[in-house]
C-alpha cells in the first residue's frame, strides 16, 4: 500500500528499527494473512484509525488475560478465493465473519448435532433439520413467518449473511430459531438434561 506521507527526519524509520519490529511481530503470527498484515504495517496519523486499532488490540488482550475463548482456531487464508471473485467491495470484514460464526454457534446451541461448525467458512450457514420431526419446507415456512429467510439446498436449510447484517439481525434470527424449534417440539439442550 503506497503512502504519500513523508517521514521527518527521513531516517526515522531506520532509527526506530521499524522493519525489525515488523519482522519480530510477523514471527509471532499464526497465519499467513496475519504475517502479511504485520509486514505491511505502516505509521498512521489518523487518530480515529489509531483509536479503533488500539481498542481492538486491548479487547483481544483482555480476552487472553481472562482466559476467554476467541474463535481463531480454524483460520483459512481465503485471499486467493476472494481475489478470484473479482467483485470490488465484495469481501467480508472480520466483524462480518464473526457474525456468521455467532449465527452458526447459536444455531448449534439450539439444535445440537444439526450443524457442522467446521463447514462454516463463508457467509453461508447450512443446517440439517433431519430428525427434528418437521420437513425442510415446514422449517422454511415457519422461519419466514418469523421474518427470517432460509432456502433449501442439498437437503439442508441454507442461510446467508450479507454486508448489511448486524448483531441485532443475528440475534433476531437466533430468536426465531428458538421459537420455531420450541413450536415444533424440538427439545432444547437445557430440557434434554
Amino acid at each position: 500500500m503506497a503512502t504519500n506521507m513523508r517521514i521527518f527526519p527521513e531516517s526515522a524509520l531506520a532509527q526506530l528499527e521499524f522493519d525489525k519490529i515488523k519482522a519480530l511481530l510477523a514471527n509471532l503470527c499464526d497465519t499467513e494473512y496475519a504475517r502479511e498484515k504485520a509486514l505491511d504495517l505502516r505509521i498512521h496519523t489518523r487518530r480515529d484509525f489509531i483509536e479503533l486499532e488500539l481498542r481492538q488490540t486491548n479487547e483481544f488482550k483482555l480476552l487472553i488475560q481472562n482466559g476467554q475463548y476467541f474463535p481463531n482456531d480454524n483460520s483459512f487464508n481465503l485471499a486467493r478465493e476472494l481475489k478470484l471473485l473479482g467483485i470490488p467491495g465484495a469481501t467480508l470484514s472480520g466483524e462480518q465473519f464473526m457474525l456468521i460464526r455467532r449465527l452458526a454457534e447459536g444455531i448449534a446451541a439450539i439444535l445440537p448435532g444439526h450443524i457442522d461448525l467446521t463447514a462454516v467458512q463463508t457467509n453461508i450457514v447450512f443446517v440439517d433439520v433431519a430428525g427434528t420431526g418437521q420437513s425442510l419446507d415446514a422449517w422454511v415456512a415457519a422461519l419466514a413467518g418469523e421474518g427470517v429467510l432460509a432456502t433449501i439446498v442439498a437437503g439442508k436449510l441454507r442461510m446467508l449473511t450479507h454486508a448489511d447484517v448486524d448483531t441485532a439481525d443475528v440475534d433476531t434470527a437466533l430468536g426465531a430459531f428458538r421459537r420455531v424449534a420450541a413450536a415444533f417440539g424440538v427439545p432444547s439442550p437445557a430440557s434434554a438434561h
